[in-house]
């Protein structure tokens, strides 16, 4: 009985925090923005670290984006994000794009200098994927949050951005 209380209370106070700074729409659409940018970047184990700092300096919501990151960037979905960025940034570099079968080239060619060919378009292709989903998301949430956070104050109190 003792655990199952602490498990509840535990669960309430992380629904608190996730809700309590809703009426700030641009505090949780800002940490869901990073968390989709930071999830587009291929480094593997520092995703999350990167987008807490992000979040902590862009003073958003650290917890938002963490867990973004989490559900975005997984195990199923992180190679087409790799293959996405590459030809992105292929086609900005004019190079020939390297299709699907390019792991079947690796081992012809070698790990190093692989990667050494291909570093500036994954590069470029990963600067311009993540502005782009961060900017999008951004938009699309503070707007869905600010009609949430209209219906529910009314529009005497409507939210205004801090200047």
């Amino acid at each position: 009985m003792n655990s199952f209380y602490k498990i509840r209370r535990l669960s309430r106070y992380i629904r608190f925090k996730m809700t309590q700074r809703v009426r700030n729409p641009h505090f949780v659409s800002g940490g869901i923005a990073v968390g989709m940018a930071v999830a587009f970047i291929p480094i593997l184990g520092l995703q999350s670290i990167l987008a807490y700092f992000i979040a902590l300096l862009f003073k958003v919501s650290r917890l938002w984006a963490l867990i973004v990151t989490f559900i975005v960037n997984n195990p199923i979905t992180f190679l087409p994000i790799l293959y996405l960025n590459y030809i992105i940034g292929a086609w900005i570099c004019q190079k020939n794009i390297i299709w699907i079968t390019f792991i079947a080239k690796i081992p012809r060619k070698g790990l190093i200098p692989f990667m050494y060919d291909n570093l500036w378009p994954m590069i470029w292709g990963t600067l311009i994927t993540s502005s782009i989903v961060g900017f999008f998301t951004y938009g699309i949430t503070f707007s869905i949050l600010s009609r949430i956070n209209l219906k529910e104050t009314g529009p005497d109190h409507s939210f205004k951005l801090p200047e």
